[in-house]
């Protein structure tokens, strides 16, 4: 396997794994945005109403933020003593 192969491979690889994180953040947040927006009002009615009405892109930016995240919080290691 020559180099412009491999790179190649890589850059698929790369472009994939991004375009499923965008659809899982999608999916995920549009879940998210229709149970947040339907028991909020009725279970949380002690909030303001600023976080009761989530917009949607707001719920899609923040899992695809934490897909992002959550594999590098795994990765630092704290020794408890």
């Amino acid at each position: 396997m020559n180099i412009v192969s491999a790179l190649i491979v890589g850059i698929a690889g790369a472009l994939l794994a991004a375009f499923m994180l965008c659809f899982f953040a999608l999916f995920s947040g549009t879940l998210a945005y229709y149970l947040w927006n339907y028991l909020a009002p009725v279970y949380f009615t002690f909030l303001p109403a600023t976080y009761l009405h989530l917009p949607w892109w707001h719920c899609v930016c923040l899992l695809w933020l934490i897909a992002i995240i959550n594999p590098f919080k795994s990765s630092v290691s704290v020794d408890k003593k």
